[in-house]
């Protein structure tokens, strides 16, 4: 299990929930959620929705370790690009991300900001 397995576990136990019902509610199975727990990578639009249910930044989930070692901070970015590739195209991942993302903006501040009129 990797630091971002235990914590994902240690999170979940801590709001009472089975891998079964943390799966349920985001839409995916206890297997998923298992192996998301023991290390392997997974989409990043599921890992997003975990949090979001557990209530916690992802930044919690994702966080550097006591030590300020970087490495954490790598295998993150190395997990979310490989989520990405694998599992959507780039384009289409971030079109559903966004459409996720808004469709919560009461959990990440109330709002999203159309920058597209910006660029102009």
């Amino acid at each position: 299990m990797n630091n971002v397995g235990q914590r994902l576990a240690r999170l979940r136990e801590q709001k009472g929930l089975s891998q079964a019902a943390l799966g349920k509610l985001v839409g995916t199975t206890n297997k998923y959620i298992n192996d998301l727990e023991h290390g392997r990578p997974g989409g990043i639009a599921i890992l997003a929705k975990i949090v979001a249910m557990l209530d916690v930044p992802l930044d919690e989930v994702y966080r550097k370790d006591k030590k300020g070692d970087e490495t954490m901070e790598k295998q993150t970015l190395i997990e979310i690009n490989g989520c990405v590739e694998t599992d959507l195209g780039h384009d289409q991942w971030l079109d559903e991300f966004i459409d996720w993302l808004e469709s919560r903006g009461e959990y990440f501040g109330g709002g999203t900001k159309d920058i597209t009129d910006e660029q102009e």
